[in-house]
């Protein structure tokens, strides 16, 4: 018979075990890391990694990038303050650097933080702040914008922004706008839809504006001064590619406006961070005004983001400025004054433009379009073959848009003339964008040491469309064909050009591997790009673009310490799910920057 006396001892002992149990599993607890990553023997998580020291890095899937064919890991890394210093077995680092503080990835992965060689931080900073219309949906860190399909989705999208536009006094812009899903714009509709505010859309190209009368007025606009403009309709108040570029200098006092602009660089910094980004390049600064935009980016990056910048002078800007091309050559040779902390000029490389944009339907391509789209070129092709001349006989890499394959091919014969009569045997030069190309030309690019930087993301947005209009299905679904450059080893990397695609590297991956359009449609699969050679476009190679591989790119000794950590390995995970990965944070030069 079980007393009360008896029935009392037995609770007490039993409470006294559970509570010896629950303090043995809190500290188990402990030491297992307690989170998503590990205190491990040395008591150090990830979040901590707040100022420099030595770290040593293990216990995940860490991909060093460092190979040419295939992916390899390793099992540890050590980072003393902002460098590599050892790459290998977790138990030779471990010898090596005893006191190291060990971060435990718990399974995570770890690559080289990602590079995004061709983004506009000016295209960010105005586009951002400006109502966004655009045919698809577009989620940024100040809201979701829904995409209108339609012509009347449009107006009255538009129409709805417009009522809610604060002041008759101030330019409303918006961006997005695209006529083959959206109809034919003239400055007659936009009067209907805003006959009293100052109205400017700017096209998803990005390469040309609809203005109204009251926004020709704000800007003391003179019809008189662009009749003879080929580039300029002003019956229908429609501004492309060289005619929307002469009406920057007047636009200059809305668009590079302080508050709203430095609101836009905010934005892309998040978006740059979250997107597990850790050097940008912007080739072709600067679009609008040197030294406001010089400005108002040293005030973004004032704030240390954890990213770097690397600007590209933009040879045909400059040499207006300067007055003369000797002038922007000496401006370019001392440009690098300008140098700060995190804003670094590459004063060996140039930006210069070929044919327009793809997005317009304004490339240029061999046998046409089978609508009324024209091909257009951004810098006449004798004034181009001239100033391409001059920047190759001075040993420059130079950087050149060029979308279409007429185009691609101008500039492949520049490069084959210019090599014969001041040959250089790594020059280097890159096409940047390469819309449509065929493989012959992808040959032709292998065999004069040409390279590539390419926008993998026109073949989701454009190929479905165009099939219908414009390029036919034998085109339109061959759009960037990214594997017709890596099967030849041609150096490759992936841009988002932003806002021309999204500021993802890996969606650009992601679309590149699966080569889907919007719609799921299967586009050319035999140009499917291998996984590695995606996740090389977007790390060692974007480096090479740059010419900074013995900075940064791949996880090796002496790089500086940039990573990006996920969730998932994405060599493993199902390709279109790339876009979905969550990034846990970057390491910018040795410190933790976490996404939470």
């Amino acid at each position: 018979m079980t007393t009360f006396k008896d029935s009392q001892r037995k609770s007490k002992s039993k409470i006294h075990f559970n509570l010896s149990l629950q303090i043995s599993i809190f500290f188990l607890f402990l030491l297992s890391g307690g989170g998503s990553f590990g205190l491990t023997d040395t008591k150090v998580s990830i979040n901590q990694m707040l100022s420099h020291g030595t770290y040593m890095l293990h216990n995940g899937s860490i991909i060093p990038m460092d190979n040419e064919n295939k992916v390899t890991y390793t099992e540890a890394i050590i980072v003393k303050d902002k460098r590599i210093t050892f790459v290998g077995d977790a138990s030779e680092a471990k010898r090596r650097e005893p006191t190291a503080k060990q971060i435990d990835l718990n399974g995570k992965t770890l690559l080289p933080g990602f590079i995004e060689p061709h983004i506009h931080p000016s295209l960010a900073a105005i586009i951002l702040p400006s109502k966004i219309i655009a045919p698809f949906d577009w989620m940024l860190p100040n809201g979701f914008n829904a995409g209108a399909q339609t012509q009347k989705d449009y107006i009255n999208r538009l129409t709805e922004a417009l009522a809610k536009h604060e002041t008759h006094e101030k330019v409303f812009f918006t961006w997005g706008y695209h006529q083959l899903w959206h109809g034919k714009l003239s400055k007659h509709v936009l009067n209907k839809i805003a006959p009293n505010i100052p109205l400017i859309v700017i096209h998803r190209s990005f390469h040309e504006a609809y203005l109204n009368d009251k926004a020709i007025e704000i800007l003391n606009l003179k019809k008189s001064d662009f009749i003879d403009h080929p580039q300029i309709s002003w019956d229908k108040g429609h501004f492309y590619e060289a005619g929307f570029a002469s009406i920057m200098p007047m636009l200059s006092t809305y668009i590079l406006e302080p508050k709203s602009y430095a609101r836009g660089l905010s934005l892309m910094s998040q978006m740059i961070r979250k997107n597990g980004i850790t050097a940008i390049a912007e080739p072709g600064f600067a679009n609008i005004h040197f030294e406001s935009e010089l400005k108002l980016l040293n005030e973004e990056m004032q704030k240390k983001p954890p990213y770097v910048v690397y600007l590209i002078p933009n040879a045909a800007k400059l040499e207006i400025e300067h007055k003369s091309r000797q002038s922007a050559l000496s401006f370019i040779k001392g440009i690098t004054k300008f140098n700060t902390e995190n804003i670094k000029f590459l004063d060996t490389h140039i930006k210069l433009f070929a044919d327009g944009a793809i997005y317009s339907q304004a490339m240029q391509v061999s046998d046409g379009y089978n609508n009324d789209s024209q091909g257009k070129w951004m810098t006449p092709p004798e004034y181009l073959k001239r100033i391409f001349r001059f920047y190759w006989d001075r040993n420059f890499k130079i950087h050149i848009h060029a979308n279409g394959d007429k185009g691609i091919q101008e500039v492949l014969n520049m490069v084959d003339d210019s090599n014969q009569l001041y040959p250089r045997a790594e020059h280097e030069t890159t096409l940047h964008h390469m819309g449509y190309f065929t493989d012959s030309i992808a040959e032709r690019i292998r065999k004069l040491g040409v390279e590539a930087s390419i926008n993998p993301f026109y073949l989701w947005a454009l190929s479905e469309k165009y099939t219908e209009t414009g390029l036919g299905a034998a085109r339109a679904q061959n759009l960037v064909p990214a594997a017709s450059l890596a099967r030849r080893n041609i150096n490759t990397s992936f841009h988002s050009d932003f806002a021309m695609a999204p500021l993802s590297p890996l969606t650009l991956a992601s679309t590149a591997i699966t080569r889907k359009a919007y719609n799921s449609t299967k586009a050319s699969q035999h140009q499917r790009m291998s996984r590695y050679d995606a996740l090389k476009a977007i790390t060692i190679s974007a480096a090479r673009t740059l010419n900074l591989n013995e900075e940064m790119g791949s996880i090796e000794i002496g790089k500086v310490a940039n990573f990006v950590i996920l969730d998932q390995n994405p060599m493993t995970v199902d390709p279109k799910d790339l876009p979905k990965l969550r990034i846990h944070g970057t390491m910018f030069e040795g410190i933790y920057y976490s996404n939470r």
